[in-house]
């Protein structure tokens, strides 16, 4: 998806999956309000913001990313 079209594309947008990039940080989920699927892996990413953008969210994957646990907010 290309970053100029983020805002028309993103609301129709029900699976998103990023596969072995290196982003550090997520951000920008507030364009994506119809997400069901949310999959991450190989990523370097290190923080999430945003998931509370996400309403209709029904899957979650983070599969070997350097994510630790911290503080969940919703």
């Amino acid at each position: 998806m290309m970053y100029s079209r983020l805002r028309q594309e993103g609301l129709s947008c029900i699976t998103l999956e990023m596969f072995f990039g290196s982003y550090p940080r997520m951000v920008g989920l507030n364009h994506f309000p119809n997400l069901q699927v949310l999959r991450i892996v190989g990523q370097a990413v290190r923080k999430i913001d945003g998931l509370r953008f996400l309403p209709k969210l029904k899957e979650l994957w983070i599969i070997e990313c350097d994510l630790k646990v911290g503080r969940v907010l919703l």
